[in-house]
């Protein structure tokens, strides 16, 4: 399939992200009087683009070279889920955190680096931080490029938009949905994650054929609810993740860690606590 949503939205959350930020450095740097400094700008980002494009190409080296032996298949499959899943809740934990106004932030970073070079490496880190999460989300669920492309498209031209005061759009609202959606998919590569490691213990005889852990937990393949195949299976497999047939170790996992994930999110919303008044004093009579 060459168009998959979750690589679309994948790739037009990330990037909007980053385009907004650097929209919003550009004009600090011009409203500060110092838009000379672009250059480093635009620099950093085209470093943080072509990091994001080798570690890409070193991913899809990898699969190739290891992926494509049988004898390392199942092996390759399992270590590459896990190592990109746990990168990818570094970021969505991250991500969760750092939740606020984009202009505020930016802002900030940019006081924080007014130099030349201090200018690329905030650019650089900013751009480089989005390809690497798409990266390895494109890399773990073997999204197609053109989805992803796609996506970077859309975000583009809607932060052209934006930055030109065409459009108005509830940011944050946008944000947290796509940021739930990516949890979602984060959650369907850890049952997938699972399901590869059961496929290799019962593959190297570790677990037997009959083990109570490769039990399914349902079946639903061939009907309507079918991931591949089925018209609502299809629908819900790309919206939530559905898997319509799991093992129940994997469909406990998916929803465990999502559940979590979710949570952890929730809580970041809570307004913090306002800070506690200093003790009264009292003078002395």
């Amino acid at each position: 399939m060459l168009i998959r949503i979750s690589g679309l939205v994948l790739g037009f959350r990330e990037a909007l992200e980053a385009f907004l930020v650097l929209a919003v450095l550009l004009r600090s740097l011009e409203r500060s009087g110092r838009p000379g400094r672009r250059l480093p700008l635009w620099l950093g980002a085209g470093f943080g683009i072509a990091a994001s494009v080798a570690l890409g190409f070193g991913l899809d080296q990898a699969e190739k070279t290891f992926g494509g032996a049988e004898a390392y298949t199942a092996s390759w499959a399992l270590v590459s889920n896990l190592l990109a899943l746990a990168l990818i809740t570094l970021f969505l934990v991250w991500m969760t955190r750092q939740g606020g106004d984009l202009a505020t932030s930016a802002h900030r970073r940019l006081a924080a680096a007014p130099t030349p070079f201090g200018i690329l490496t905030l650019a650089f880190f900013i751009v480089g931080r989005e390809g690497a999460e798409v990266s390895l989300f494109a890399f773990a669920g073997a999204y197609p490029a053109l989805s992803i492309a796609l996506g970077v498209a859309v975000a583009l031209a809607l932060a052209l938009l934006i930055q030109r005061s065409l459009v108005r759009i509830d940011l944050k609202t946008v944000f947290r949905a796509t940021l739930v959606y990516l949890v979602l998919q984060a959650g369907y590569l850890a049952g997938s994650g699972a399901h590869e490691a059961l496929s290799l213990a019962a593959a190297t005889g570790a677990i037997p054929d009959a083990s109570f852990l490769l039990a399914k937990l349902y079946d639903l393949s061939g009907t309507v609810l079918d991931r591949e195949t089925g018209p609502v299976g299809v629908v819900l497999n790309i919206l939530a993740g559905w898997n319509s047939d799991p093992e129940w170790p994997a469909f406990v996992l998916q929803y465990l860690y999502t559940a979590a994930l979710l949570v952890f999110w929730s809580r970041s919303l809570r307004p913090a606590a306002p800070a506690a008044p200093p003790p009264a004093t009292h003078d002395a009579p």
